[in-house]
């Protein structure tokens, strides 16, 4: 019988993502048996087992430094001095005081619903006075000390102060293992789901190679790891959602994420339309098989994205790649114009992307032929970016 397990990696703030994930895993009905996690994710972990997503999601959506320090208000912390605060806490008072972050494990933990859900749970946390980890699992887990050890996991030692619990000192299990697959594999998992967030720690390879493992990892610059921004948080989580669902192939993209029956349509009907050939007709024959082979429609996702992050869509929505061409048209038409007298073909340093990439446009349309030899020789990207925009702009 198939046994489903969900790994949540360490990561902080990053931990939003991990809901995110979540969301895409209930919109796919996909039911989990098993819940491992380290640092935040045995805290995310601990809704996940409860089945609490609204609860979660709510946390995250309101996040902010007064969620996890006691001080936050005296201290004053902005995301712009971030890390200062924390090395100045850490020289005065060996780390920061995150007791408001017992407090509100203490408002996660449902004890009915946690010892009431059919789904096991492990967490990883490391003993500093035996300098050795310990593997803690649902059935070693009681009302008196859950709390204790799921903070004791989340204690990102030197930035929060080290856990004691029965007098012995504990710290972030992220140090040990930040990403504990075997944790979930060990507990009887036969398929793995694992969300790691890339967040700083120590990962194990996995002992059996056997299971299947399916990672879910942020394609996209997500929140840093001590930042806790509801904003940013929320951000992150549309992230989360957007590449579990490219994961299991509902969506499709990298960067960016589209519909996949919009991107199919488009893609089949799709092709470069400008004649190039007498361009390239003054280059080796291997020159041109090369820009031939990118031209082909196996890396229009990457010229499509290349043009998306030029010209500055945002990155967290879903597109229709009708609405996605539409925004790039307008960005395309608000973007500075440039002088072809003023500006020569390898001057792409001096201008933004976008500007550079309008640029190669106008050379396009006035048939440039000299400073597009250059342009394909030293900046071939753009110039298929250029030709992308053209072919939408004129089909």
């Amino acid at each position: 019988m198939e046994k489903i397990g969900i790994v949540l990696s360490g990561g902080g703030a990053k931990g939003a993502y991990q809901i995110g994930v979540w969301k895409a895993l209930n919109r796919l009905n996909i039911k989990y048996d098993i819940v491992t996690g380290t640092s935040v994710g045995a805290l995310n972990g601990l809704l996940f087992v409860q089945k609490d997503y609204k609860k979660a999601y709510k946390i995250w959506k309101n996040i902010g430094y007064d969620f996890i320090f006691d001080d936050a208000q005296k201290l004053n912390i902005e995301n712009s001095h971030v890390y200062k605060t924390y090395i100045s806490e850490f020289f005065k008072h060996g780390g920061m005081e995150v007791k408001q972050l017992e407090k509100q494990i203490e408002l996660a933990y449902d004890e009915k619903k946690f010892y009431g859900s059919n789904v096991d749970y492990g967490i990883v946390v490391f003993n500093l006075s035996k300098l050795q980890p310990e593997m803690i699992t649902k059935s070693k887990l009681t009302s008196a000390n859950i709390k204790d050890y799921v903070l004791a996991s989340a204690c990102a030692f030197p930035t929060f102060k080290m856990k004691n619990i029965d007098g012995m000192n504990y710290i972030d299990g992220g140090y040990y293992d930040n990403v504990p697959v075997n944790l979930c594999i060990e507990l009887g998992a036969t398929k793995v789901i694992a969300v790691d967030t890339k967040a700083i720690g120590v990962k194990r390879k996995i002992k059996d190679k056997n299971i299947n493992v399916i990672t879910i990892q942020p394609r996209n610059k997500i929140v840093s790891l001590l930042v806790f921004d509801k904003d940013l948080a929320i951000k992150t989580m549309k992230f989360g959602y957007n590449d579990a669902m490219k994961t299991f192939g509902v969506y499709v993209g990298n960067i960016f994420t589209y519909k996949t029956k919009s991107y199919n349509k488009f893609k089949k009907s799709f092709s470069l339309n400008y004649n190039i050939n007498k361009i390239l007709q003054y280059y080796p024959q291997k020159k041109q098989h090369d820009i031939y082979k990118l031209l082909s429609k196996p890396d229009l996702i990457d010229i499509i994205e290349y043009a998306g992050i030029s010209f500055e869509l945002k990155e967290e929505k879903i597109y229709n790649i009708k609405k996605f061409n539409k925004l790039l048209i307008k960005q395309l038409q608000i973007t500075e114009t440039l002088d072809l007298n003023k500006i020569k073909a390898n001057d792409k340093k001096l201008v933004k992307n976008k500007q550079y990439i309008k640029f190669i446009l106008q050379c396009i349309y006035e048939n440039k032929s000299d400073l597009l030899m250059e342009i394909i020789n030293n900046n071939l990207k753009e110039f298929l970016t250029a030709l992308y925009l053209y072919t939408i702009i004129n089909n």
